[in-house]
């Protein structure tokens, strides 16, 4: 929960149900702190679902895609978003289909991208070039169900 309010501060999008906690897994002496989380969390900007008059979460998850974000061939199975931070931008694609994707991807960013797949740590070698403007085009091979953080 510490780690959910804390995305949620730095600008994340946390997408919650209406059945919220009300108890914490660890003990009765941290309800109240997980209560208070859940409410500081959609404070921050979270959206509830679920809830009457809320969005439906699909529409929801694909506000969510980042405009700067363009693939070819378009695919509305790859969802993208983008957190900043001091580093810079990090962009997450998740491939939301069982098969595999593969394709060309703009981003609104300049550089040598560090590919990496959550599930393994492992950097991936990608083929990037820069194009007009402060664009980067890049080859994007997503395994189905699979995920990729790129940063520049």
């Amino acid at each position: 929960m510490e780690k959910i309010l804390q995305y949620a501060g730095q600008g994340g999008t946390v997408f919650t149900h209406a059945l919220m906690p009300k108890y914490a897994a660890d003990g009765i002496q941290n309800d109240e702190k997980v209560k208070r989380m859940m409410e500081d969390a959609i404070a921050q900007g979270g959206s509830c679902v679920g809830s009457e008059g809320s969005a439906p979460l699909s529409y929801l998850i694909r506000s969510r895609v980042d405009p700067s974000c363009t693939l070819f061939p378009a695919s509305p199975q790859i969802l993208c978003t983008t957190v900043v931070g001091k580093k810079g931008k990090t962009y997450f694609l998740v491939n939301t289909s069982s098969k595999e994707y593969k394709g060309e991807c703009t981003l609104d960013s300049t550089g040598k991208p560090l590919v990496t797949d959550p599930d393994t740590g492992q950097l991936l070698d990608v083929a990037c070039e820069k194009i007009e403007g402060e664009n980067s085009r890049m080859t994007l091979l997503l395994p189905g169900f699979a995920s990729r953080f790129v940063e520049f």
